[in-house]
């Protein structure tokens, strides 16, 4: 003999969810939990924390009328629900999409003046101190060579891979 398996807490939860879909109707706690666990095999013990989770998650309905708390679920509710969880996300969407391309417009400025930035540096580049002190540094170097090695500034500029136009750099 096997024994049964039990319900996992979402199978529990759909069960639950099609009790309701299936009476259309009003109940008290007690009687859902008379009811429910003969009708969809749901422990006793644990039909009071399954509709709990229901109510939470706004798939039940309770109403406290005089002293008694009334449950509920009704298919068409379910599906309003759903069209107005439809309706929240596409404006989510359209203001997603509002946001995006203002940022990609942002973006794009932010581009365009980063492009212009990078040429008016480039155009200064020839003006720039390091740049100047590393060729004065080369030629200084270049000169001692040659005066105390007697190099030629051409052999020099071969051996130590410097391009021919570089004191025009």
């Amino acid at each position: 003999m096997s024994k049964r398996k039990g319900l996992s807490w979402e199978e529990k939860r759909e069960r639950m969810q099609e009790f309701f879909f299936e009476t259309k109707d009003f109940w008290l706690l007690k009687d859902i939990e008379k009811t429910v666990p003969k009708t969809k095999g749901i422990v006793a013990q644990s039909v009071k924390e399954v509709l709990d989770s229901l109510v939470s998650d706004n798939i039940v309905t309770v109403e406290k009328i005089g002293t008694s708390n009334y449950y509920w679920s009704f298919p068409s509710s379910a599906v309003q629900a759903s069209k107005r969880k439809l309706t929240e996300l596409e404006e989510d969407h359209a203001k997603l999409t509002e946001e995006r391309n203002r940022l990609l417009e942002q973006l794009a400025a932010a581009e365009a003046i980063n492009r212009e930035r990078r040429a008016e540096l480039a155009r200064f580049k020839d003006c720039d101190p390091t740049l100047i002190a590393a060729k004065d540094n080369i030629f200084a170097l270049q000169s001692y060579c040659n005066r105390m090695y007697s190099i030629p500034s051409q052999q020099f500029a071969e051996n130590f891979g410097i391009p021919e136009g570089f004191d025009t750099l």
